[in-house]
């Protein structure tokens, strides 16, 4: 930046020489001596393009070939910012700034420009201190410090609390019925899925069919300590366990999905981390509440009735769309055609 500041001086001695500012400035055939500012490096109409913004203009562009010299070189980066103010003047003289989609154009642009200014650029420059740090990855201490861990897919068959061992019997039949299907089906884990869904019933810690990862001890759910004992050992991923599951609940038809190795990552392995972490949920919350702040501040109206005519009119050009295509695969169907596709809006 020094050398570039350096190269900007340059040129404006080279332009302007060192008469106090003053420049003979060519208007038709006639001459005549005009005052500008004292760091400007060119006038394009009434506007002036200084020192400062060339200088700002090479940080981000480097110079040009220099193989005719430096000066020329410089010339030719200045030559692209009188272009540019020439061209500007021309777009806001036919008012094109005026157009729609500019204008909403530089709205989205100045809020963004306000919120970096006012809320991201603020956090970034935050010190986040140690005991921040430490509080953090105390709060997520079983992100870095688990021990070893299994999930399961699992069908289970629930037995009735208070159940007799007649009804216990029964219902041990079916789940073995259900486990010689899930067998049949190859093994495979997706045919496992369909089994769960049509046979599983609703077990309370995890009411999906999917236990998730969980250890030793059964945690994070706080699993039956008979159901972790008996399928903590399970290594064949993706294959149905070919025996029944039995606890005081009922049966498990079970395929191990995954395990995972125990892990431990202190904090100054993982300080990068979280300081990013901290930073963007102070910035959401900044965020929302800088423009809560605003929002209430502001004087806001909504005319609900007219949000609700034009919900009511949308609503009735969706349906229209749906009936036209409803009626368009029927005649298809009927004709025994390809079903046409409709793009989404």
């Amino acid at each position: 930046r020094a050398v570039q500041f350096a190269l900007a001086f340059f040129l404006m001695f080279a332009l302007f020489g060192c008469d106090g500012g003053r420049e003979q400035v060519t208007k038709g055939d006639s001459e005549q001596t005009v005052q500008v500012a004292a760091d400007a490096v060119a006038m394009v109409g009434r506007e002036t393009i200084t020192l400062t913004t060339l200088q700002q203009y090479l940080e981000h562009r480097s110079p040009a070939a220099i193989d005719k010299g430096m000066e020329a070189a410089l010339r030719q980066r200045l030559d692209e910012l009188i272009t540019t103010e020439a061209l500007v003047q021309e777009a806001l003289r036919l008012e094109l700034d005026q157009e729609p989609e500019l204008r909403r154009s530089y709205r989205q642009m100045l809020t963004r420009k306000l919120l970096f200014e006012q809320v991201e650029e603020p956090v970034r420059k935050r010190k986040i201190d140690e005991p921040k740090l430490q509080a953090f990855y105390d709060a997520h201490i079983h992100e870095f410090v688990r021990p070893e861990q299994i999930r399961l897919a699992d069908i289970f068959i629930a037995v009735p609390a208070g159940a007799g061992a007649e009804e216990r019997f029964k219902i041990r039949e079916t789940a073995e019925a259900v486990l010689t299907k899930a067998l049949e089906s190859g093994r495979k884990r997706f045919g496992f899925a369909k089994q769960v869904r049509a046979h599983s019933d609703t077990h309370p810690l995890f009411p999906k069919g999917d236990t998730g990862f969980f250890d030793q001890q059964g945690k994070p759910l706080g699993l039956d300590s008979s159901f972790v004992e008996q399928t903590f050992g399970l290594t064949d991923l993706n294959r149905v366990h070919e025996k029944l599951i039995e606890t005081t609940a009922g049966f498990h038809l079970v395929m191990p999905l995954a395990r995972r190795p125990e892990m431990r990552r202190e904090l100054g392995d993982v300080s990068a981390s979280l300081e990013r972490r901290i930073r963007k949920q102070e910035r959401d919350r900044l965020r929302r509440e800088y423009i809560f702040g605003l929002k209430t501040a502001a004087k806001i109206q909504v005319v609900d009735e007219r949000v609700r005519e034009l919900s009511e009119e949308l609503e009735h050009i969706r349906q229209q769309k749906q009936t036209r295509r409803e009626k368009a695969l029927q005649t298809v169907k009927q004709e025994g055609g390809v079903p046409p596709t409709f793009p989404r809006r």
